[in-house]
């Protein structure tokens, strides 16, 4: 029996192990800063509305998940953003190609750290915004930089954990592909959450075995 649970600890040990403080990373997403009275987590360039610049800033509520996937990293953006004119995108975008060196934007940003700042380097998905019964998918795709994140990764500010990027976004209008000039930007700000519940049930095993082992021992 008490090899058994020897053999239970040690499988608990090496599958915590072997998870990269990358893997299953959870971060709540906010507002790296604020513009017209509401988030700039989101901005989409006189897209929304054309009559008032602050019908473009969206502010945001928003999950990013880091995880691998096979042996590689990659990352999963997904949530809502609001304007003050009533407009609701719906985002999901997906991340692939990390590297540990890209495109870097900084503005009011940190200084680039290649030890702070990580990268993917491709990214897609859709932003699908709505007011009423009206709707509009724009595809979503790299514009310039690429998904960069880290402390002080956001382009509006250098204190805090955030990520940032900047976006090419197309629609169909009339029948055809249509991608308006100049690029979309994401500036968030990155709460972390507790460890998944996966990697949270590998501890308890392996804590529970070593409770177990202990009892015996003592008995």
């Amino acid at each position: 029996m008490l090899k058994i649970v020897r053999n239970l600890i040690a499988c608990a040990a090496l599958l915590i192990g072997a998870q990269s403080a990358f893997a299953g990373v959870m971060y709540d997403v906010s507002n790296a800063t604020k513009a017209c009275g509401v988030g700039h987590g989101l901005w989409t360039n006189q897209q929304y509305t054309k009559k008032s610049s602050c019908g473009n800033h969206f502010a945001i509520e928003a999950w990013l998940k880091l995880y691998e996937d096979g042996g590689e990293k990659k990352g999963h953006l997904w949530g809502t953003a609001k304007n003050s004119q009533g407009h609701v995108a719906k985002i999901d975008i997906w991340m692939s190609n990390w590297a540990s060196e890209g495109a870097y934007k900084q503005e009011g940003g940190a200084e680039y750290s290649d030890e702070k700042h990580d990268f993917f380097l491709k990214y897609g998905g859709t932003i699908t915004i709505s007011k009423g019964d009206r709707s509009r998918v724009w595809d979503v795709s790299p514009y310039g930089f690429n998904f960069q994140y880290g402390m002080g990764a956001s382009a509006k500010g250098a204190d805090y954990m955030g990520a940032s990027a900047w976006l090419q976004a197309c629609t169909e209008k009339k029948g055809e592909k249509y991608c308006p000039q100049g690029h979309w930007d994401l500036n968030l700000k990155l709460t972390k959450k507790v460890p998944e519940p996966s990697t949270l049930a590998l501890l308890g095993l392996g804590l529970a075995g070593l409770g177990i082992a202990r009892r015996r021992k003592a008995a």
